[in-house]
C-alpha cells in the first residue's frame, strides 16, 4: 500500500473518530486537541491567537471545533494574507493581522519558497531565491496595542522562529495570560527550519509552563523509526 493511501486512510479514520467524539462517544486523552482543551480549561475555548496562520487552514479547523471563538490571526506574507483575506475578511469572529511576531520589533526579511508553508525567516530554499520585507514586532507590544489581556490558546508555527516569539511575549507567558500554548517543534538537532523541542521547553516551564503532550507527531526514516517533528501543547501550572 502506498504512502499516499495510508495517509488518506489515516486521515479518514481520525475524521470518523473525532465525528463519534462529538455525539458523545468518550474521547481518549492526547488525541484530538478540541476535546483536550475543553477537558483541561473545563469550559469551552473561547479565544485563540493564530501566530503563522498562512492561509487559514488552522483559523478554518479553530472555528468549526471552537464554537463562539474569536480568532486573531497573525500572517506576514502578502500573498498568503491576501488568500487568509478573502476567506475570512467578512467573518465576524476573525480578525486578521498582516504582522510577524518576534523579539523585536521593525521590518525583517523573509525567505519565500515555492511552496507556501515553508517561508521562514529561518532557511531559504535557495541562495538567490526571493524574499519579502515584512512588519515585525513583539507579541507584548502586540497585545497591548490590541488591549488583549488574556487567550486561551497560543498557536505558533514560523518555521524554526518559534523562540524569537516566545522571547517576545515573555512578559505574557509569564503572567499567566495564555492558558495553553500550542508549538510546531522538532526533534532533529540541527534542523534549522524547526524549533528543537528541548529549547522551547526549557523555556516555557521556566515561564511557569508544564508540558502536556504532543499531536500530529510525525515519524520519518526507512521504518518510520526516527522522531521528526510535532504539534506540542504547554498548560499553565494552575489549571486543575
Amino acid at each position: 500500500m502506498s504512502l499516499n493511501w495510508k495517509y488518506h486512510i489515516g486521515k479518514a479514520t481520525f475524521s470518523i473518530m473525532d465525528m463519534a467524539v462529538r455525539f458523545g462517544a468518550p474521547s481518549p486523552t492526547g488525541l484530538f486537541l478540541n476535546h483536550d482543551l475543553v477537558r483541561f480549561l473545563g469550559r469551552p475555548v473561547r479565544s485563540v491567537i493564530d501566530v503563522g496562520a498562512n492561509v487559514g487552514d488552522t483559523v478554518a479547523e479553530y472555528l468549526s471545533k471552537f464554537q463562539d471563538c474569536q480568532i486573531h490571526a497573525l500572517e506576514p506574507v502578502s500573498s498568503n494574507f491576501k488568500i487568509l483575506s478573502d476567506r475570512f475578511h467578512n467573518h465576524t469572529r476573525v480578525t486578521l493581522h498582516p504582522l510577524a511576531l518576534g523579539a523585536e520589533t521593525g521590518t525583517k526579511v523573509i525567505n519565500l519558497w515555492r511552496n507556501r508553508e515553508y517561508h521562514s525567516f529561518s532557511r531559504q530554499e535557495t541562495a538567490s531565491g526571493p524574499t519579502e520585507s515584512v512588519n515585525i514586532t513583539t507579541l507584548d507590544a502586540w497585545v497591548a496595542e490590541e488591549k488583549i489581556s488574556s487567550v486561551d490558546l497560543l498557536k505558533i508555527d514560523a518555521e524554526g522562529f518559534e523562540m524569537s516569539i516566545v522571547k517576545g511575549a515573555d512578559q505574557f507567558l509569564r503572567k499567566g495570560n495564555a492558558l495553553a500554548v500550542f508549538v510546531e517543534v522538532g526533534f532533529i538537532h540541527g534542523d534549522i527550519g524547526k524549533t528543537h523541542f528541548s529549547a522551547m521547553d526549557d523555556f516555557l516551564v521556566d515561564c511557569g509552563f508544564i508540558f502536556s503532550g504532543f499531536y500530529q507527531f510525525l515519524r520519518w526514516g526507512e521504518r518510520k523509526q526516527k522522531a521528526s517533528f510535532a504539534n506540542g501543547l504547554w498548560l499553565w501550572h494552575t489549571l486543575k
